[in-house]
């Protein structure tokens, strides 16, 4: 489904780039939609039949009333929603007794997959009260109550499938049931730039069922950078952002924009000029007289004057030239202009991008720079209304997170199975790059420091002196990352 999004425009205080810069355009190699709507398939796991297979997400799904009767074919034929004529009974009522009862005990003894198989064996002979029974051994609010863990899946689309045959031998249970499913939390995200090999770890989430596990649906939605990634949370287009912490602390002080940072995942400085290395330029003041390329609504401009200053040269020597990606890549490969702003995470495309110019790189926490930068921003009135989703939300992108560092590989696969425009190789990359930023020794991942936020706090303030006063407490919210 590719949704039209209205995109309000907020001057985030001095972060604000200048009047008539161009429309920021989807980074290079991404798909040309503003939306994507990563759809969890259907597919069964087991213990169903062997020819049934989880697809991948897609990123386009047909018109709604296409998408439903495709869907309850597709459910037809794998045999999940019940036949017209059930399979002959293989057994009497007692004996279905006797078996439901070894199911429910093998649950009680933590055996979820022999329960399963019990169930399915039952349901497929039309007895509903198995039916139901095993779409509860997939739904996630019920494996909470029955507090089930050691490795057990839930599946919301498994628990919906069965729920419908049940309903469809006769329960009621599963009508009530098939209501509070349908009940999911719907959320969107908005990334800071696109869909990129550096938000593996959400599209892990996404693809694994993390996500629905969690009892969210998530639709992901490419962003035009860090701060515009702040508007669409602040304007109810989003309601988490993967936002920049510099631009938001900034907007929350001059303009008194209500967001918070909940997670961190960028725990050191990413921001990076990445040069020609042809260019000759050695140090970073010798950046001075030269021109860098930034895309519109990057954070990088911003953080800037503070790298600036640590590594000792005029800011206002530098002069910024502002155009989409695919851009400021020819106008790199063209000598138009030497250096490029990125996160060092984007070195992979920009290296694959300028090959074979070879590229070298000014990274600001070289010059001892020490602040956050991105993680997962959300409304206060989010964080007060609903601190339940936000923490789910939160832990669900954390599993993905350990996953993807894990294996970087398997996280790049996935980004190019929803996402073919980005390389998978240039997505593990990223991730790699991505999990030195993520990852501190000790510490879970996402945790927020409170000192590093007030570091961030500080710069912003000796930076662009706010007309507002802000502390730390005005832009993170402790709590909500799983220990």
């Amino acid at each position: 489904m590719v949704a039209a999004v209205g995109f309000i425009s907020y001057r985030l205080g001095s972060l604000s780039l200048p009047p008539g810069s161009p429309p920021q355009a989807v980074p290079a190699g991404q798909p040309d939609q503003r939306t994507l709507v990563a759809k969890q398939s259907d597919a069964p796991r087991s213990p169903e039949p062997a020819s049934a297979s989880r697809a991948a997400p897609d990123a386009i799904t047909p018109p709604a009333n296409d998408q439903k009767s495709g869907e309850k074919r597709e459910l037809m034929d794998r045999g999940v929603l019940a036949p017209a004529k059930p399979e002959p009974r293989e057994h009497n009522a007692s004996e279905i007794a006797v078996m439901m009862s070894g199911a429910r005990q093998r649950l009680a003894n933590g055996d979820i997959a022999g329960a399963r198989m019990m169930y399915q064996r039952l349901a497929k002979e039309g007895e509903a009260t198995a039916a139901l029974a095993l779409a509860e051994t997939y739904d996630p609010p019920i494996l909470r109550k029955l507090n089930v863990t050691g490795g057990v899946a839930p599946d919301v689309a498994l628990a919906q499938s069965w729920y419908e045959k049940a309903k469809a031998l006769g329960s009621p249970v599963a009508i009530e049931r098939l209501a509070a499913v349908a009940r999911l939390d719907k959320v969107t995200l908005v990334t800071d730039f696109g869909y990129k090999g550096r938000h593996a770890y959400f599209f892990v989430a996404l693809d694994k069922g993390y996500y629905r596990d969690a009892g969210i649906e998530v639709k992901i939605m490419g962003g035009q950078g860090g701060a515009d990634a702040i508007r669409q949370v602040a304007a109810g287009n989003a309601m988490f952002a993967f936002g920049d912490a510099f631009t938001m602390v900034a907007a929350r002080a001059n303009d008194q924009i209500p967001v918070k940072l909940v997670a961190v995942v960028y725990r050191k400085p990413p921001q990076t000029i990445f040069c020609r290395e042809d260019a000759g330029l050695k140090k970073p003041k010798d950046l001075e007289g030269n021109t860098i390329g930034a895309p519109p609504g990057s954070a990088i401009p911003p953080v800037f004057p503070a790298f600036a200053r640590a590594a000792g040269f005029d800011a206002q020597a530098v002069r910024w030239t502002i155009a989409d990606v695919d851009s400021l890549f020819g106008m790199l490969a063209a000598d138009k202009v030497f250096c490029t702003a990125d996160f060092i995470v984007g070195e992979p495309l920009v290296r694959s991008r300028l090959a074979p110019t070879k590229v070298m790189h000014f990274l600001f926490s070289d010059a001892g720079l020490s602040y956050y930068s991105n993680g997962i921003v959300t409304t206060t009135a989010t964080i007060a209304s609903k601190p339940d989703l936000v923490r789910r939300f939160v832990a669900a992108t954390v599993r993905g997170m350990k996953d993807a560092f894990a294996d970087p590989t398997a996280a790049g696969a996935i980004v190019h199975k929803i996402v073919p425009q980005v390389d998978a190789t240039v997505a593990m990359e990223e991730t790699q790059a991505v999990a030195e930023l993520a990852q501190i020794p000790g510490q879970p991942l996402g945790e927020i420091d409170p000192a590093r936020i007030d570091a961030t706090v500080d710069l912003v303030k000796s930076t662009y002196h706010p007309a507002n006063p802000i502390v730390a407490a005005d832009v993170y919210a402790p709590g909500f990352v799983p220990k």
